[in-house]
């Protein structure tokens, strides 16, 4: 566990490991619990090179709370427009609502990740 924001931390994280395994190391794995957009979008510009086809994402509150449109979503939306990067959504456990509802609704959702390659 590393202690700050994570444009203050994770830089140093990745320069570790990259140093550690001699190499720039792929990311499979990212849960983004941070809630506000600038979390989200440092989280996802400074890892997003490393993801990689089938790279889980999971966003702990990405939607259904008051204001979400301005936070992880938006940092996501910003994040794909400059990328080829496609997310297959996973299942979230229940029904989704793009509106905010009481705290007992679904905030959490979880996608793979792909790269526009054509399957057939």
């Amino acid at each position: 566990l590393v202690k700050g924001l994570f444009i203050d931390t994770l830089p140093t994280q990745v320069r570790i490991l990259n140093r550690k395994y001699q190499c720039t190391t792929p990311v499979s794995f990212v849960h983004i619990d941070c809630d506000i957009y600038d979390g989200a979008r440092d989280v996802l510009f400074l890892l997003g090179s490393r993801f990689v086809p089938g790279t889980i994402i999971i966003f702990d509150e990405l939607f259904n709370y008051p204001n979400y449109e301005a936070h992880e979503i938006k940092a996501l939306f910003e994040f794909l427009s400059g990328s080829n990067l496609r997310l297959i959504p996973l299942d979230t456990g229940g029904t989704i609502e793009l509106k905010p509802v009481q705290d007992t609704s679904i905030q959490s959702f979880a996608f793979v990740t792909d790269f526009g390659q054509v399957y057939g």
